[in-house]
């Protein structure tokens, strides 16, 4: 077991991943498994990926077979296969992963989520987009001369960073997603047209 817990620890932090052969990475233009499925040898480049916490919460035995159940927050693109794929080859005994629970992505997680039953029957309110915008994104607050220039589509003055922005009115519309390009925050997405 403490092999198991050594090489799981050396993961955490940046470290570069190599993403299965079997993924949606696209190598020009086509997916990685459709090449894979078609009998190409496919070797992806390893990337740059954020495994913040990796905690193991269960190691079994059975058949001669060794279970272990994670918890991993990481950034986007990180492959949680990869990681059993790559303990498995340290410790010279192949690894895979036999489940898979999404648990939260971004803001959200599963105390905030529905059961398709609730969907079905309407028990639920629908979050409003301005508010799904400023829990998923930082926010540009906008004058009213903003508001009009990307309701026609117009880039405005820079933001601060390179990330998205959703773009919100005074009386709290989602007006826009903006990201920088070119040295302007150029929207991505406008929600509130011109009239």
């Amino acid at each position: 077991d403490e092999m198991i817990r050594e090489n799981l620890a050396t993961m955490i932090g940046t470290i570069a991943q190599r993403p299965s052969s079997v993924s949606a990475v696209k190598i020009d233009g086509e997916r990685a498994y459709d090449r894979v499925r078609a009998g190409e040898k496919v070797e992806l480049p390893s990337r740059q990926v954020s495994i913040t916490q990796l905690d193991i919460t269960r190691i079994d035995r059975v058949n001669n077979q060794i279970h272990i159940d994670i918890e991993v927050t990481c950034s986007a693109g990180t492959y949680i296969r990869a990681i059993a794929r790559d303990c498995g080859d340290a410790l010279g005994v192949g690894g895979h992963l036999s489940a898979l629970r999404r648990t939260r992505v971004g803001a959200f997680d599963l105390a905030q989520s529905i059961s398709l039953s609730q969907l079905k029957e309407g028990e639920f309110t629908p979050l409003a987009l301005v508010d799904l915008a400023a829990q998923t994104f930082p926010v540009r607050n906008l004058a009213l001369d903003e508001v009009a220039e990307l309701s026609f589509g117009r880039a405005l003055t820079t933001n601060p960073s390179d990330e998205i922005f959703a773009a919100i009115s005074g009386d709290n519309r989602l007006i826009a997603l903006l990201t920088n390009r070119d040295e302007r925050a150029k929207p991505i997405t406008v929600f509130a047209a011109a009239n």
